[in-house]
């Protein structure tokens, strides 16, 4: 055993991290974790990366200035900013919100469980109770857009978790924090609306008085003709804002004014010209990626031999 030892230890760098290339970042971290020499290497890889976008639609990934993309589980956030500590910009998403079914001020164990009425929303479990190393940190922007049928559906509440995470913890950091949640109705009833969007607009109200208590600037805006009331909240590097608006198709769904549909019929010399250019296109293409197969298959071959070797040291056999 004492032979293996030495040989996995004294693995280069360039090694490690085409071993890396086979694993999901989890597995990474893993690995990382396994052994010193491992993690010392693989935070080099780590370190080249400098966004993230968490989403509640498990497209949740880090991302390099180069374009490289590694993807990750919404529950293993706060794993991977445990080693990706170059991160300058976070983005979290929130879009698959049923606030029938959120706990005000209930608790969450990871990101995956967090809700806005979580407390300390999403950014507690960012940075509560202890804020990973993040010196490069820029920003930091949560953007929750919530929509329901009717209010006898569902009775909404402002969520304040990450309010006033933020106003407390965040308004004298390094870097700005940025909130946007937005409630949207799909449908309008006059009198069955009636008390339910008050009650909200008295919420609204309430935390514009709690948020001026802890120094922050507040603003009210509303468009009663168009259904629409915003709240903006400001102090230090955080803002906040939550609107709430009925649907309007005009607006959400606004027409792209340079769009502009041409309806044609190409001639059949021009259709056999482009049979002709594709098909030359697809036998290139298809050359390309044999010969990137053979290489692959090679690289999974000699990537194969080497976790053998370390899976022989791990369970001693």
């Amino acid at each position: 055993m004492a032979n293996l030892i030495m040989p996995i230890l004294l693995l280069p760098d360039e090694l490690i991290l085409y071993l890396d290339n086979f694993l999901c970042i989890e597995d990474t971290i893993s690995f990382a974790q396994s052994c010193p020499r491992f993690r010392n290497a693989l935070m080099k890889m780590f370190q080249s990366y400098t966004r993230m976008q968490l989403c509640d639609d498990h497209v949740c990934y880090i991302s390099n200035p180069k374009g490289k993309v590694r993807y990750f589980h919404l529950k293993n956030a706060r794993a991977v900013l445990e080693f990706a500590t170059n991160i300058e910009e976070i983005l979290i998403i929130m879009k698959d919100v049923n606030i029938s079914t959120c706990k005000l001020n209930g608790e969450a164990s990871n990101m995956a469980e967090a809700t806005p009425y979580t407390s300390g929303g999403y950014l507690g479990q960012i940075f509560y109770p202890q804020p990973p190393n993040l010196p490069n940190l820029k920003t930091v922007q949560i953007h929750i857009d919530v929509m329901f049928e009717t209010f006898k559906e569902a009775t909404p509440i402002v969520p304040t978790g990450d309010l006033f995470f933020a106003l407390q913890h965040l308004d004298k950091g390094p870097f700005k924090t940025s909130v946007q949640v937005s409630f949207c109705c799909a449908n309008f009833n006059y009198e069955e609306d009636e008390v339910p969007r008050n009650t909200l607009f008295a919420g609204m109200e309430r935390c514009l008085q709690a948020a001026a208590e802890l120094g922050a600037e507040t603003e009210l805006e509303a468009e009663p003709g168009e259904g629409y009331v915003d709240i903006i909240i400001e102090k230090g590097k955080v803002d906040y804002s939550f609107a709430f608006f009925y649907y309007n198709p005009d607006i959400c769904e606004p027409m792209d004014p340079n769009r502009i549909d041409i309806d044609f019929e190409m001639s059949d010399d021009e259709e056999e010209v482009n049979v002709l250019e594709n098909n030359s296109e697809t036998r290139n293409e298809n050359s390309g990626n044999l010969g990137n197969q053979m290489e692959q298959v090679q690289m999974q071959l000699t990537c194969l031999t080497v976790m053998l070797t370390l899976l022989l040291f791990r369970y001693d056999l």
